[in-house]
């Protein structure tokens, strides 16, 4: 995994300074480095934050350490999300980790999105 201050210029440039009332969904989010950074960098009053991960482990690291407004258990390929539902979507070095037959993940981003979708790979 590239170091999260490496993408950090990059994803500060097109991520809006103020996510106060809207929604996020950090997908994949492992440690929720992101979800610390975008509480401690931005505006957020009455944002929702939402951590989505596949591994319990990284879930129950996040909610003791309260870096997201709430968390779901589920896959990167199969959100269990409203259509159209989320202001702002991230997928911080997830597409590398998934199979090229799946274009799921992207299909799924598109259709709980209604803002700004942002991915990015460990070269950006």
């Amino acid at each position: 995994m590239t170091h999260p201050y490496f993408h950090h210029s990059f994803i500060n440039r097109l991520l809006p300074f103020s996510i106060s009332n809207k929604s996020l969904l950090d997908v994949d989010f492992g440690r929720g480095i992101w979800g610390y950074m975008i509480k401690a960098d931005r505006e957020v009053a009455n944002s929702h934050i939402i951590g989505l991960d596949l591994s319990i482990h990284y879930l129950n690291f996040a909610n003791y350490h309260r870096i997201y407004d709430s968390y779901i258990l589920a896959s990167a390929t199969h959100l269990p999300l409203r259509t159209k539902s989320i202001n702002i979507v991230l997928g911080i070095e997830v597409i590398e980790h998934l199979s090229k037959e799946n274009g799921q993940f992207l299909s799924e981003i598109g259709r709980v999105c209604k803002e700004v979708a942002i991915l990015s790979t460990p070269n950006i």
